[in-house]
């Protein structure tokens, strides 16, 4: 027969020891006493005095008493009240177009147009299209070293932002048990997949140096190199122009990339050809204001913003303007959205361009058209535009005139990288030939 008794512990476990002296090391460590060890008597035998630290300080407010506190209430950290106690309040509001408002839904392009006083022509001038651009054998292979380098070859890459619209992939990590599916496109997006972030290049490098390395070979390939120039940072643009009802608006928002030269562009429409839509109808939008969307601020800068303030700069004409569509969250290609951008920046260029011209004051008719190109592009895909600014006034029966070609024209297909090779598919050699055209029109 066997007693089951429990083994008493003779010693203790290492565990139990270190807790115990860690504790009782606290608990005698809590006030610790200060003892005598002679430093004092060792200094005063040797005749080195001693002094206490007050000795050697001053008062931190001297003689007077302290200073009596300010409270600051505007600071870093603070943000000032909107209202007529901000100093750029102004007593006017002006409704403004900045770089991320939108236009009505399906009206973009008719909104634009009333906003603008603008007639739309549904193709390129015809100066334009019937250039003949002549391209070499190394035209074709020159051009893909070039989008190669800058969709794939840039040393620089970031943390790319994450898309929180994935595309479908069958199912949806999170589902609406109140509302069901009838209720939106549910095979648009798998909402709620959460994905990885990736490195890459930014959109926004990416077509700054695919566009900037374009107008370079443009520039050169046509022996422009001393007539024409383009910018190397993102200029703003800010105008002030009012409309019929006596409105003011607000046109501010960067440029990413312009083409200056020496010379102006030569008039599209000659005086007889604007003289003729005349008879157009201003473009409405009734019962909807072409303001609606443009919504009205009284704290702003009242003051115009050109990036070029003298004619006697060496390229002082603005010829062609850029728009870039950089959007990383599901980015969709909307055509009418993108013309209605190109009216209304080439709009605010052309009014700087004039009031450069012919001075701050001008109002109305201007003495000469002023005629701006302007290029919107996602990368692959080009929208070409050109614009004639014939009046300040908004309200008259003469109107400005905006051509924009009908269809997206496509530089290539695609760029980057499948089954961990470069891969270069679709380059357009037409397409590089339109913008050819359209960059070199100059006087």
């Amino acid at each position: 027969m066997c007693l089951l008794r429990k083994r008493k512990m003779r010693t203790k476990p290492q565990s139990h020891v270190r807790d115990w002296q860690w504790n009782n090391a606290w608990f005698l460590s809590q006030e610790r006493p200060v003892k005598n060890i002679g430093f004092k008597t060792a200094l005063e035998e040797r005749n080195i005095p001693v002094s206490k630290p007050e000795d050697f300080l001053t008062p931190i407010y001297g003689e007077s008493s302290p200073p009596e506190r300010v409270d600051l209430v505007e600071t870093s950290l603070g943000q000032l009240a909107r209202d007529d106690t901000h100093p750029l309040w102004q007593s006017r509001p002006a409704y403004s177009f900045l770089e991320r408002c939108w236009l009505p839904r399906n009206r973009e392009v008719l909104t634009a147009l009333a906003i603008t006083n603008s007639v739309h022509v549904e193709s390129l001038p015809d100066r334009i299209t019937e250039k003949q651009v002549l391209t070499s054998e190394s035209t074709s292979s020159r051009l893909e070293t070039l989008i190669k380098n800058a969709c794939i070859g840039d040393a620089t890459q970031r943390l790319l932002p994450r898309n929180w619209k994935v595309p479908y992939i069958g199912w949806h990590p999170v589902e609406s048990k109140m509302r069901q599916r009838n209720q939106y496109d549910w095979q648009a997006f798998s909402w709620g997949r959460r994905t990885p972030r990736e490195y890459g290049i930014l959109n926004i490098r990416k077509l700054s140096n695919l566009n900037r390395f374009l107008v370079k070979d443009i520039i050169n390939s046509a022996g422009l190199a001393g007539k024409a120039t383009y910018s190397v940072e993102p200029e703003v643009h800010r105008q002030f122009i009012n409309d019929p009802d006596g409105n003011l608006i607000r046109l501010y928002f960067p440029v990413p990339l312009s083409v200056n030269s020496t010379s102006i562009i030569t008039p599209f429409a000659g005086e007889d050809q604007y003289e003729n839509y005349k008879e157009v109808p201003s473009t409405s939008v009734d019962p909807l204001s072409p303001l609606a969307t443009l919504h009205p601020t009284n704290i702003y800068r009242n003051e115009n913003n050109h990036p070029v303030t003298s004619l006697k700069h060496s390229h002082p004409y603005i010829n062609t303007a850029f728009n870039f569509y950089t959007s990383h969250i599901a980015p969709q290609w909307r055509p009418e959205i993108q013309r209605a951008k190109c009216l209304i920046y080439a709009f605010n260029v052309a009014i700087g361009q004039a009031r450069l011209r012919y001075g701050s004051e001008v109002e109305g008719r201007l003495p000469k058209p002023v005629n701006v190109n302007l290029i919107t592009t996602d990368g692959p895909r080009y929208l070409l535009s050109s614009f004639q600014l014939n009046t300040l006034d908004l309200g008259s029966d003469v109107k400005n005139i905006f051509w924009c070609s009908p269809e997206t024209l496509n530089l290539y297909e695609y760029c980057g990288y499948k089954d961990a090779k470069v891969v270069m598919e679709g380059l357009d050699i037409d397409t590089y030939k339109t913008l050819h055209s359209l960059v070199t029109d100059m006087a």
